[in-house]
């Protein structure tokens, strides 16, 4: 019975129970007799899913990097403007009594008092950590990143599937070349 599936669709489905598979820690042995390929189509197949799932993730990452900074900048931005109102003068109203005591003649007039104000340093203090924070997010100030090994003794996970489809992608020319 001929199948109304594309080629492109049926890989798409492959890959997907055999990235299903993995994760439920069958082999790829395994996973090729289940799908009825070579283990090498599935290392293949794995490892363009694998890509596609790390970037997905690194899609998300940048999104939510973006975010905490929008937040980050408005926290900053709301400290700076409260330190500024802390600088400027603070006038109240006073009752004071002309005279003396309680006396009958002592006379109410109210008065304004300026005082004079340095600021609040603690607003300085919340507009630097959010900018420090800032560029933690972003990996400013810090040393480059050193690809970390995994408990396993290899590269991480992101550094192994370049790796993997480094090799599946020369696999694949080697095999359109005739070389295999």
């Amino acid at each position: 019975m001929p199948s109304n599936k594309s080629q492109e669709a049926i890989t798409a489905e492959n890959e997907s129970t055999a990235w299903d598979l993995r994760q439920q820690g069958w082999t790829v042995q395994r996973i090729a007799r289940r799908l009825g390929v070579h283990h090498g189509t599935v290392v293949r197949m794995l490892a363009r899913v694998e890509a596609r799932v790390l970037r997905g993730l690194e899609r998300r990452v940048e999104n939510q990097k973006v975010q905490s900074t929008h937040v980050l900048d408005h926290i900053r931005d709301e400290a700076l403007q409260a330190w500024e109102r802390s600088k400027a003068a603070a006038t109240r109203a006073v009752k004071k009594r002309k005279g003396r005591g309680e006396a009958a003649d002592a006379e109410e007039i109210n008065v304004t008092e300026a005082t004079s104000s340095y600021g609040d340093p603690a607003f300085l203090d919340r507009a630097i950590a959010a900018d420090d924070r800032i560029r933690r997010i972003w990996g400013i100030d810090s040393p480059p990143a050193k690809p970390k090994e995994d408990e396993g003794g290899g590269l991480n996970v992101a550094s192994r599937a370049a790796a993997i489809t480094a090799r599946a992608k020369a696999h694949g020319e080697a095999k359109r070349d005739g070389k295999e």
